[in-house]
């Protein structure tokens, strides 16, 4: 990709930062990184250090590359002092050398009134790297797989990537995650072989979100043996009860949210923006609002608001909280 001497990479995605930079150094130092790539953790007391090293001349590449690791002075918390400010701001304003400067404020909230990015972005490139989409994901994955010598179908990639708990809501993993989780494939079949979903089952532990999402389909359907043993299940892989609940009492929240709004003649992409629903799980959900009802969803959700309360103030035991909503989700 094309991009101009001074960068600032935004965005949480960290594996595709550390890729752009393995890409930066590969291109313009490969083994002379020695003399010509420098990483900084802070500009604060150090300004005079970068621009000694950005103006000096490469040796034998035909550029050099500094990257600042800490650019908490982007955000809205943390600044320079004056000084500092000044002589780093006068120092992009002016440079000359054509030397890559580097500003990397991944997982940062960056602010935009800022002196010094609104020069960057006038002066430089900023390259953002998001969270990948469902189907980016799907497309990250069989690619991945490619390259290892591989194959999977792409119903299968595409169920990899929502069992994952990559896309869930909150959800902290990142693409690192997503190839260690793909590496235990690998690890596990033989080269030119096709992964298939009985494997991905087999070594791939669905997030919490995910598996709310299957209790809730197993309540819906009337199987409440197989939503209880997807509790003990949770349980025993040390996930709390009362994390437990409060996901079943979001979900159950959300499918209330979605039938009213649904009721109320909202489009599908209406509701995904006033909930914050993903895409992918809108048709899940619409189908388990359907199975159950409006009033069974609506009965469900007050019992959630009620057991909540209760358990906070010593009179129900969680546990027997969850097992009490499934029971009576089945009549």
């Amino acid at each position: 990709m094309n991009y101009k001497d001074i960068i600032l990479l935004t965005g949480e995605e960290i594996y595709l930062t550390d890729h752009f930079l393995d890409q930066v150094k590969s291109t313009w130092v490969s083994n002379m990184e020695e003399m010509n790539y420098h990483k900084i953790e802070t500009i604060k007391n150090n300004v005079g250090e970068i621009i000694n090293f950005m103006r000096t001349i490469a040796f034998m590449v035909e550029k050099k590359v500094l990257v600042i690791e800490n650019c908490e002075f982007l955000t809205s918390k943390k600044g320079l002092s004056e000084t500092d400010e000044k002589e780093f701001y006068d120092y992009l304003k002016n440079k000359t050398d054509e030397n890559l400067i580097i500003l990397n404020a991944s997982k940062l909230k960056v602010d935009s009134r800022k002196k010094i990015f609104k020069l960057v972005t006038q002066r430089g490139s900023v390259i953002k790297y998001d969270r990948l989409s469902v189907n980016d994901l799907k497309t990250w994955i069989l690619i991945y797989i490619e390259k290892h010598n591989r194959s999977i179908k792409d119903t299968d990639a595409y169920y990899l990537s929502q069992v994952s708990g990559y896309l869930d809501t909150e959800s902290q993993m990142n693409l690192y995650d997503i190839k260690n989780e793909l590496d235990k494939l690998i690890g596990y079949t033989n080269e030119h072989s096709t992964i298939t979903r009985n494997e991905i089952d087999l070594l791939i532990k669905s997030s919490i979100e995910q598996n709310i999402f299957k209790l809730v389909d197993s309540i819906s359907e009337g199987f409440s043996n197989r939503a209880f043993e997807m509790i003990r299940d949770m349980i025993e892989n040390n996930i709390a009860p009362q994390y437990i609940f409060f996901m079943i009492t979001r979900h159950f929240r959300l499918l209330m949210m979605i039938d009213i709004l649904e009721r109320e003649g909202k489009t599908q992409n209406n509701i995904i923006a006033m909930t914050g629903v993903k895409s992918f799980s809108m048709s899940k959900m619409l189908q388990q609002i359907k199975r159950l009802g409006s009033k069974k969803i609506a009965e469900i959700y007050h019992e959630c608001y009620l057991f909540d309360r209760l358990s906070k103030k010593g009179y129900l035991d969680i546990e027997a909280g969850i097992e009490i909503i499934i029971s009576k989700a089945k009549k």
